[in-house]
């Protein structure tokens, strides 16, 4: 009988609602494609690149160096995404095409700070790759390309065995290739070819892993993927010797390759756990028999199950001859066991001879972002901690080490370059001159006050253990005087005429019109932004299915600050809604700051770097997936102009001054804020199988109250949402406020907040959405949301029926925001006229006075029909909500919170600033 293996890939985190999921013929059809078309059309697509640009073919070494980096570079893309993909020199974009214009790289060196002339000159060379229509970036960038990466990361397992087969095929073939280099230079490779080569061989050792598990290592098998992924790529003699290193890297026990995947694999299977979760499964008559009949002698069905070499396949494939289905059962089973454990303990842990971890913590990022009050600066900060993350520090560090070592350090041993943090491998004899790599880049920062924590120890199998003794390293380096400390903030002796015009901290040294005298810091991150800042964003556009340029949706030049009539001048007017010539009634506008819930735990959870990689991954592609879906949505709403949609998106691409990791800062119009961050929490909830949730908080004043008391406050509000919400239950949660004279600072609105508990008047922070708990669903409802089933582009058709731009006459909506406004006035209003005052003394009679003088204005026979729905509307939503239980009423219960400012801050947020 012909026997054939079931193939299982198991998820910590749930994907496409399943925490198993078997690997189908077409999915192996689909790795074969995804290699042999699209990694090898972007390989090709680049060498070609590379040749023209420096005039003829790279030798031998180069060569290799180079294709290995390009492997990486496609494999690991997803990682480092943008949110939408656009024109605009993103990170990695700029990483790429930097690390093939060799005529750059000195002056990189010596200066690591994206120019205006650098940037212009990676827009020719990529406006000639679109003419020529070859450009590999927009190709591996393109949505067809980027969601089959980002499928190959989830679906094929880098072992087949249950429990094991919770590791990502790529992730085991980049750690395998960072490993093996690592090993190879430690024990004394020196030639770069050799390095290079086997870098290679690392990365496509199990390239057939995923169409035949078991002999995936025989050239027949593997033989014809590699020849049709490098011909014409590599000569007939390098893909040769490459096949035969593939043939024979389980079998040369002295090769770095063979050990680095022993590693690698031990890692990822971490035999230890599984045995421990198996054992019961295992000890059955039944399984005692297939491993007598396998191997004729009695062993432990675990210890063969688990072991390598011919009879540990025979036994997996006559389990599934003999109970089909039983992989997947084991599997469902490992999760679950999983599940269940609060921490996974092993015996022991010990360190891997020659190898060593790294973590590089960019210092005081939220000072440094918010060091300045100019929102373009804010945006170019924001940024330059991205560029950092995936390309400044990463590039710096090859770059060093090939002109000061003859070296190049592999693009995969940058395993992690995500939220301010860089995580990899290295070989133990390099890490001092790692550590002088960063100390000679942060010394070329220091006029950006930027400076790094590195924490290295060595590599240990057990992740759980590798990241508690990295945590360890990292918080004695926090706490070591650095060589670097920069000059406190504030001067003990002011000069207001020499101060910064933008910080206020420091002596202003340069002038740059029309701001005046600036401070090294913010004349960099002003120039930072005007190249790569809202100007850039303004012509470059993005692409959402269909490509979308503001410059173009408006037809207006961006302008400068000098001009008040500018856009320039005039960003957050647009943003709020409003258009050129940007006169009449000011729009509100919206800050919305989301944050990760208990992404510590989460992360602490990881029972493998694959598992870590997968989770950051998860998280990261989620959060974007999330935000391009709510935007997509906009642009499906019916019955509305294609441009006014398009304007409306735009706002909120213009507003995103970052997202990235688990967090994201968005300013968009107030109007849209709060269905849009419905659709976004909702999104990320299911993108990440429920696992994970976010905090959001959402402060909103007029476009021309100072922007950085509106983020304070919208930071301080999220705050709240995660402590109350966020950090107890498993769900998204949101808490909001809005003002419209004065002031809204973080002060300000928790003291508002404060206030309104104690007075009963507000349920917030609340849930985006729970059945048991008064949620922003429900006060979405009240003002005509459909959300019963729940479907995004239904949901911003909904805020489309209130936007500000519609004539109030035909608008119901908005005139029943003004009702529902009406409403909480006129009953807190008669409240206190009956009571004399409404403190925490009295708020319970309050509160039933209230619900008794909207029940009693419902029948009315005086008020308009609509008026009187309103009324009764609002009483049936405060006496719900009064009591803690269905059927019981309002009077039965004590101290429970009213939503009823609630909805009147509600009705203004959705408003937008024109009721």
């Amino acid at each position: 009988m012909n026997k054939r293996l079931s193939v299982c890939k198991s998820f910590t985190i749930p994907f496409e609602g399943k925490f198993v999921r078997e690997v189908s013929d077409e999915d192996r059809e689909f790795w074969k494609e995804l290699v042999t078309v699209y990694l090898r059309k972007f390989l090709k697509f680049s060498i070609e690149l590379v040749n023209k640009i420096r005039g003829g073919a790279l030798e031998s070494e180069e060569r290799l160096e180079l294709v290995a980096d390009l492997i990486s570079f496609f494999f690991k893309a997803p990682l480092t995404s943008d949110p939408l993909l656009s024109l605009m020199p993103s990170p990695y974009r700029l990483s790429f095409i930097l690390r093939i214009m060799n005529n750059v790289h000195k002056a990189f060196l010596s200066r690591p700070i994206p120019d205006d002339l650098l940037i212009k000159t990676i827009r020719n060379v990529e406006q000639d790759l679109e003419r020529d229509g070859k450009n590999p970036l927009t190709y591996m960038y393109s949505k067809e390309v980027m969601d089959k990466i980002q499928r190959a990361w989830l679906i094929f397992p880098a072992d087949t065995r249950p429990g094991a087969n919770t590791a990502s095929l790529i992730t085991h073939l980049l750690t395998t290739s960072s490993i093996a280099w690592s090993l190879a230079y430690q024990s004394g490779f020196k030639d770069n070819r050799q390095l290079a080569f086997l870098r290679i061989v690392s990365q496509i050792h199990d390239i057939a892993k995923p169409l035949e598990p078991r002999k995936h290592y025989r050239t027949e098998v593997y033989g014809e993927l590699v020849d049709s992924l490098f011909d014409d790529i590599l000569t007939s003699t390098e893909i040769k010797e490459l096949k035969d290193a593939i043939k024979s890297h389980h079998l040369d026990s002295s090769s770095p390759i063979h050990e680095a995947d022993n590693i690698s694999s031990a890692i990822d299977r971490l035999k230890e756990v599984v045995k421990n979760a198996m054992k019961e499964k295992f000890n059955t008559d039944e399984f005692k028999d297939i491993v007598l009949q396998v191997t004729g002698s009695q062993q432990d069905p675990l210890d063969l199950a688990y072991g390598v070499g011919k009879e540990a396949w025979m036994f997996w494939e006559e389990l599934e001859n003999r109970m089909p289905g039983k992989t997947k059962e084991l599997s469902e089973n490992f999760v679950k066991w999983l599940r269940k454990q609060s921490e996974i303990k092993v015996n022991s842990s010990p360190h891997y001879a020659g190898l060593s971890y790294f973590l590089i913590d960019i210092r005081d990022v939220q000072g440094f972002v918010y060091y300045t009050h100019k929102l373009n600066a804010v945006a170019a900060a924001s940024l330059f901690v991205d560029y950092l993350t995936s390309f400044i520090i990463p590039l710096y560090v090859q770059l060093w080490f090939r002109y000061n070592n003859r070296l190049w350090i592999p693009q995969e041993s940058f395993l992690l370059t995500s939220g301010a943090n860089i995580a990899g491998i290295l070989p133990s004899n390099l890490t001092e001159d790692f550590r002088s790599s960063l100390e000679s880049l942060s010394n070329l920062l220091r006029e950006f006050r930027i400076g790094f924590h590195l924490a290295i120890i060595p590599f240990r199998p057990f992740y759980p253990h590798l990241w508690k003794e990295l945590n360890k390293e990292m918080a004695l380096r926090k706490i070591i005087p650095k060589l670097d400390k920069f000059d406190d903030d504030l001067k003990s002796s002011i000069n207001p005429s020499k101060l910064c015009r933008l910080c206020f901290k420091q002596d202003g040294r340069q002038e740059l019109e029309p701001l005046g005298l600036l401070c090294d810091i913010c004349y960099r991150l002003f120039e930072f932004g005007r190249v790569l800042g809202f100007s850039a964003k303004w012509y470059d556009g993005f692409i959402l299915e269909k490509r979308i340029i503001p410059n173009d949706i408006w037809k207006m030049e961006y302008g400068d600050e000098k001009d008040p009539n500018s856009i320039a001048s005039n960003m957050i007017e647009l943003i709020s809604g409003m258009d050129p010539p940007f006169s009449g009634r000011d729009l509100n506008v919206s800050i919305i700051k989301g944050d990760g819930n208990r992404m510590g735990e989460f992360f602490s959870k990881s029972i493998s770097i694959t598992d870590a990689l997968e989770r950051s991954f998860r998280v990261d592609q989620s959060l974007k997936m999330s935000y391009e879906k709510a935007l997509w949505a906009i642009l499906s709403v019916k019955h509305i102009e294609d441009d006014e949609l398009k304007k409306d998106v735009c706002r909120i691409w213009l507003g995103t001054l970052y997202m990235g990791g688990d967090d994201f800062l968005i300013i968009c119009p107030s109007w849209l804020s709060l269905p849009f961050a419905y659709v976004f929490a909702k999104e990320f909830e299911q993108n990440m199988g429920g696992e994970c949730t976010l905090s959001m908080g959402i402060a909103v004043t007029p476009p021309k109250h100072s922007i950085w008391h509106s983020i304070g406050a919208a930071d301080e509000l999220m705050e709240q949402a995660k402590k109350k919400v966020g950090r107890k239950g498993p769900t998204s949660a949101v808490s909001f406020d809005v003002i419209e004279q004065g002031i809204l600072s973080a002060e300000i609105a928790r003291n508002r907040l404060e206030r309104q508990r104690e007075y009963g008047l507000t349920v917030r922070p609340m849930p985006f959405y729970d059945e048991s708990k008064f949620s922003l669903k429900n006060l979405l409802h009240i003002f005509g949301y459909n959300l019963e089933c729940y479907d995004p582009v239904t949901i911003m058709q909904g805020a489309y029926l209130h936007k500000p731009s519609i004539p109030a006459q035909i608008n119901q909506v908005s005139t029943r925001l003004k009702y529902v406004r009406n409403v909480v006035r006129e009953a807190i209003t008669s409240v206190i006229s009956m009571l004399g005052r409404w403190d925490e003394s009295n708020k319970d009679i309050a509160l039933q006075l209230s619900t008794l003088y909207c029940y009693r204005e419902s029948v009315d026979r005086s008020r308009h029909e609509d008026l009187k729905q309103v009324f009764g509307d609002v009483a049936d939503i405060v006496v719900r909500h009064l009591v803690a239980n269905e059927g019981k009423t309002a009077t039965s219960e004590k101290n429970k919170p009213s939503p009823l400012l609630d909805l009147d801050l509600c009705a203004k947020i959705l408003g937008g600033g024109a009721i």
